[in-house]
């Protein structure tokens, strides 16, 4: 099993890595523009961080990466607005409450 710390000193490119991993293989029969892939990359580590999940044998990892992959299907395309959506879907984010006209 690798772990791979998602923030402090480590090198980058073994953590890109590990996202890239993770995340193809939700998305490799899905035609997802390159555009699209780079913000699910920095919605899902951005997810991990938020979770303080930095073991990636950890199935929250698995079900991170699927539900920021949804959500990004769903036709988002901001990294922040995945991330938040993703922490509400997964349930350590409650939803904005609608504004009343």
């Amino acid at each position: 099993m690798l772990i791979v710390p998602l923030c402090g000193d480590y090198d980058s490119e073994v953590r890109g890595e590990f996202i890239q991993r993770a995340l193809k293989k939700l998305i490799s029969t899905a035609p997802f523009s390159a555009d699209e892939i780079k913000v699910m990359k920095l919605a899902y580590e951005a997810v991990l961080l938020e979770l303080g999940v930095s073991n990636q044998g950890d199935p929250i990892a698995d079900l991170v990466a699927k539900v920021v992959v949804n959500v990004t299907s769903s036709g988002e395309h901001n990294p922040r607005a995945v991330t938040e959506r993703a922490l509400i879907v997964l349930g350590f984010r409650r939803p904005a409450p609608a504004l009343l006209d």
